[in-house]
């Protein structure tokens, strides 16, 4: 299979589960600016869904530029990886309605933090299935060096949520795209190099 051919699909796949997450959204019980109001947390959910599944969608493209050959084992690593993501539009829904919730945080919480855990191990099956591609490798390098620390934010958040705080969990998804953001940033800007 192509690489552009498996793009195309990846990026369908995550348009739909996008688009899907605004169907999620409730509807105010009276259109006023209380009513919205009410939906704060309706709102912050589908918020933080949305982007962080594109700032996913946006690192993954940048380094899939630099691919040359795609294998089997990344085919059935990208669909697993699409397989988890598809749960976010359920993990929001019950999250955005259960927000104090230490269940519906918590499957949240491992919905994200296992996507984030399959697209690093997407990004070890794709460079070996380009050996010789050094640009490549150094992309997938560091975008993984930025994932470590992401990890541990989030499962740090897992564990308040579970013990302490439930929404920590969604605050701390928002806290380590911030800190991965700005880490990269700050990375590239010193290296001369693109952000992504």
């Amino acid at each position: 299979m192509k690489k552009e051919r498996l793009l195309a699909f990846t990026d369908a796949v995550l348009a739909i589960i996008m688009t899907i997450l605004v169907l999620e959204l409730k509807k105010p019980e009276e259109i006023s600016l209380s009513g919205f109001w009410a939906l704060r947390s309706n709102y912050f959910a589908y918020w933080l869904s949305f982007f962080w599944l594109g700032s996913v969608w946006i690192s993954m493209h940048s380094i899939w530029e630099k691919v040359e050959t795609v294998s089997r084992t990344v085919l059935w690593w990208n669909l697993i990886f699409l397989f988890f993501a598809s749960f976010m539009p359920y993990a929001t829904g019950l999250v955005s309605t259960n927000f104090n919730n230490h269940l519906t945080q918590a499957f949240y919480g491992i919905v994200v933090i296992v996507v984030t855990c399959v697209n690093w191990i997407l990004h070890k099956v794709v460079d070996r299935a380009n050996p010789g591609n050094q640009s490549l490798h150094e992309a997938t390098k560091s975008y993984r060096m930025f994932q470590v620390p992401d990890i541990a934010i989030k499962l740090i958040a897992l564990i308040l949520s579970l013990t302490v705080y439930p929404p920590a969990m969604m605050y701390g998804v928002l806290a380590a795209a911030v800190y991965v953001q700005l880490s990269k940033a700050i990375y590239y800007r010193k290296t001369r190099r693109n952000v992504y």
